[in-house]
Order: structure tokens, then sequence, then C-alpha cells
């Protein structure tokens, strides 16, 4: 059912998919749960998407999975809006890194603790670079679950982690628009004013804050 594609794959997929509602947004989770350790191929994906119809979501949340390895794996039809972050799914696509890649001083967290380096990073810079490319979007585009605080709630965990810093984050993904896409999205725009609250939109939530409650390792060897 997903696909296993590479990072040109997957830019040229975003290059030239026929979407057919407005895109603004890239936004970046982590898995948390699985982290990098308990990955397990498409099995894994599987898994995720059984998790997520568990909750009563219309399918797997999220349009792409980037394995530890920078693979990309398919997901959400890119036509549906992500199961993001409640009252922010409109306009997003989205994609989750497989891996924690929380701090050991991140209250409620627990090991083992990955990093986010190598073809990994890569590939998540580079679907990010290809949205804001496709769309002629600007940087503020780019955002992270944590930034994603509907009013009067709680603030969301820490997704992607805290060892990610935003500013490090979005400035490798500007020099690939220019690189890949010879596309400058620099400009002044802010996560605030780019980002409205939607209380009509209610499917979805924070992944990481629920997959603790799944033993995605476990799921995946039952479905491999």
């Amino acid at each position: 059912m997903f696909k296993q594609m590479t990072v040109a794959e997957t830019e040229d997929l975003i290059a030239n998919f026929a979407f057919k509602r407005p895109v603004r947004f890239a936004d970046t989770h982590h898995t948390y749960r699985p982290h990098k350790g308990q990955w397990r191929g498409g099995a894994t994906v599987e898994a995720m998407a059984t998790f997520h119809r568990s909750l009563g979501w219309s399918g797997i949340g999220q349009h792409w999975t980037i394995d530890p390895e920078g693979s990309i794996w398919s997901g959400r039809d890119l036509n549906q809006i992500p199961c993001s972050q409640t009252g922010f799914n409109s306009g997003a696509l989205m994609y989750e890194m497989v891996g924690n890649f929380c701090t050991p001083d991140e209250e409620g967290t627990a090991p083992p603790y990955d990093a986010l380096e190598g073809a990994q990073l890569d590939a998540a810079v580079a679907v990010s670079a290809a949205v804001l490319a496709r769309f002629k979007l600007p940087l503020a585009s780019v955002r992270f679950h944590r930034q994603l605080h509907a009013p009067g709630r709680p603030q969301p965990k820490t997704c992607p982690g805290n060892s990610i810093d935003y500013d490090w984050f979005v400035g490798l993904v500007e020099e690939r628009c220019w690189s890949r896409w010879h596309f400058d999205p620099a400009g002044g725009e802010t996560i605030e004013a780019v980002t409205a609250f939607d209380a009509s939109d209610t499917e979805g939530s924070s992944h990481d804050q629920i997959a603790g409650d799944f033993d995605m390792a476990k799921a995946a060897t039952r479905l491999a």
C-alpha cells in the first residue's frame, strides 16, 4: 500500500502532482515512537496507519514518512489534508521523520534519543524545499509541530524535538530551495502571520503525544 521512494522521486512528485487544494505549509513532525531502532520498513508504516485508524482518523495521518536511511514512504493522498495538529491542518503537507529527536532534559521523554543527520536530514530538507518551491511559499511556511498552538489550549510537546533548532533547519531549507530549484523563499513573514487556528478543523492531533500508547515495534513485527 505504501511506496518507498527516493528523494528525487519525491521531489518530482511534488513538482508535478495535480493538486486540487491550496497548499501553504510544509509541516514537520517526528514519530518519537517508533524511534530509529524500532524501524522495520514498510511494516512500521502499516502499523502507524493501523494505529491512526484506531483513533478514528480516516487513514494514516502523514503524507510522507522519512525513514532513518533517508528513504521516503508514501502515505495519505496529497489532495487530502493531513492529521498534523487539530485546528491547523488546512493548507498543509506533512511528513513524519522516524526517530526520537527529543533531548534528555525534556520532561516526559525517554531514551533512546536519536540524532537527525545524514540522509534522513537531507530528505527532510529536500521535501520541505520542494513544497516551498512548488507553491512559491516563504520560509515561514515551514512549520514545526511545536509552533502550532491553539488559543486557550496547552502548548504541544516539543515535536520534532528540542535537538532540532528551527532556525538551523529552515536555513538548510533555504539553501536547498536555491541550489535545487533556483527559488529564493526569503521573506519577512512570520509563523503567526501565515498561520491561523481553525476551530472547525478537528481531525488529527500530536503524533508524538499519542504514540506512547502503541508499541510500534511489536506491531511492525506482527505485520512483517
